[in-house]
């Protein structure tokens, strides 16, 4: 089969087409991950900015905004 042999058969052809799945609370999630210490130091600033590493699309994160996932991590805790 494999040497010069072309015996295969193709079912369906697809295109092949990038699509990311991220979001804005997939990141909000993420940050979760960072830790209380970390959250806390990313309070301090008036905004953070994740950018996805797959499409670059850019998430901003308002001062207020980190501090509701602090205080989803500290429920969790």
């Amino acid at each position: 089969m494999f040497e010069g042999e072309e015996n295969y058969r193709i079912f369906t052809k697809n295109d092949v087409v990038f699509k990311c799945t991220c979001s804005k609370e997939r990141y909000a999630d993420a940050l979760v991950t960072l830790g209380r210490e970390e959250l806390e130091n990313l309070s301090q600033e008036e905004s953070t900015e994740l950018v996805c590493a797959f499409c670059k699309e850019k998430y901003h994160f308002t001062k207020r905004r980190n501090n509701r996932v602090i205080r989803k991590l500290k429920v969790k805790l």
